[in-house]
């Protein structure tokens, strides 16, 4: 059949859940959950300004990062109700490097992540009599 777009003009990339029946889709500071049958996108609520990681395995909640001073915290975000609740904290010195590209694992105690780490700076002043 015609491919059917599923979101409006200006909407970006999606996540798909893991029962392949919706997609997380952010537009502006908002999250929407899009019905592969269609229909009105319904509102997701709970995540706010952090970031998304994935789906739970089950595709009841969103896995989000949130940023605390000991370092990243994994929140689990009920995607009906917008509950939160902590899932896992990673102890990692923030303010030595940065924090990127963190992954999941179906066991949230099993990630993996990326940091990248400036030992200093260089800086070049040119015309300086």
């Amino acid at each position: 059949s015609a491919l059917q777009p599923m979101t409006s003009v200006g909407v970006g990339s999606g996540l798909p859940r893991p029962d392949g029946i919706g997609v997380l889709v952010r537009h502006d500071n908002d999250y929407s959950l899009y019905s592969t049958a269609g229909g009105s996108p319904v509102p997701v609520n709970g995540i706010g300004a952090d970031s998304v990681i994935r789906w739970s395995p089950d595709g009841k909640a969103l896995w989000v990062q949130t940023s605390t001073a000991t370092g990243p915290r994994i929140d689990r975000v009920d995607a009906a109700t917008g509950r939160r609740s902590q899932l896992t904290a990673i102890n990692a010195p923030v303010s030595l490097f940065t924090f990127a590209r963190l992954s999941l694992a179906d066991d949230p105690t099993l990630y993996v992540y990326e940091t990248r780490h400036w030992l200093s700076l260089l800086f070049t002043v040119s015309g300086v009599r």
